[in-house]
C-alpha cells in the first residue's frame, strides 16, 4: 500500500473511532466492551496516520 492509502485508512479508522466515543454524550446506551473497541479503532488509526509519513531514513519518534 502506498502513503496515501495509509494515511486515508488511519484518517478512515480515526473517524469512525471518534465519533463511536462521541455517540453517548447524545444519550443513546452503548455498551462499555463497545467503547474500549473504539478506543482501539482509534489508537490503531493513529498509529497508521504516524507511522505512514515516515519517508526512508527517517526515524519515527
Amino acid at each position: 500500500m502506498t502513503r496515501s492509502t495509509n494515511v486515508q485508512i488511519g484518517a478512515g479508522l480515526m473517524l469512525l473511532g471518534s465519533v463511536a466515543m462521541v455517540v453517548p454524550l447524545f444519550g443513546i446506551d452503548i455498551p462499555l466492551l463497545v467503547l474500549s473497541l473504539a478506543v482501539l479503532i482509534l489508537a490503531a488509526g493513529t498509529v497508521l496516520v504516524g507511522t505512514s509519513e515516515v519517508g526512508p531514513g527517517e526515524h519515527p519518534v
